[in-house]
Order: C-alpha cells, then structure tokens, then sequence
C-alpha cells in the first residue's frame, strides 16, 4: 500500500471511509519528521487493510486545530472514524506495529 498524502479537503472522506486510517501529521522544516517518513511508508507495506496518510501542516491549518495538533510529528490511529491512539515525536517502527496490533 502507499503512503496517501491528505488535506484539510479530504481528511474526513478517509476518516468515513470506515477503514482504520493512520496519520502522520508533517511539515517539511522537520527532521524528526523527515525521519518518521519511510517508518509510515514501511508500515503502509505492511499494512495493506489500513489507510496511511500525511498532511502537511503548514499547508492545512484546519486539520490541525480540528485534531488538536500541538507539535510534531505527531501519528494518530483512528478506528471508525475516531481517535484511539496519538503517539508523539519520532517512534520505531515496532512501536507503531504494536500499536497498530492492539488498538486497530
């Protein structure tokens, strides 16, 4: 699967899609988020049944109020359409699979 770059136009479509969806909030000035990027494009590979996304910050201010935003990266898991996890900073891949494993 790959990664699907979203907007503040098409967040909630993915959100409805009523798949579980991963989104790395970015911005391109970011090294750790820099960092993050082929972690999400790994996780895509190895989970093709979830919708994983980026949005630019800088470039969809909405998003990021609506989602609470507050720094970066930041990833959040959604299930039905609904925040079941936010993880904070630069993370490992395994970290992500486990939550991904738990939660989704």
């Amino acid at each position: 699967m790959v990664v699907r770059n979203i907007s503040d136009a098409t967040i909630e479509q993915v959100l409805m899609l009523g798949k579980s969806a991963i989104i790395d909030f970015w911005a391109p000035w970011c090294q750790p988020c820099r960092h993050l990027g082929p972690i999400i494009e790994a996780i895509a590979e190895a989970n093709p049944d979830i919708e994983v996304c980026k949005i630019n910050i800088e470039e969809n201010p909405k998003a990021v109020l609506t989602h609470k935003v507050h720094s970066i990266p930041v990833v959040l898991f959604f299930k039905d359409g609904e925040i079941v996890h936010r993880l904070v900073g630069l993370q490992s891949q395994e970290t992500l699979q486990g939550i991904i494993d738990k939660e989704l």
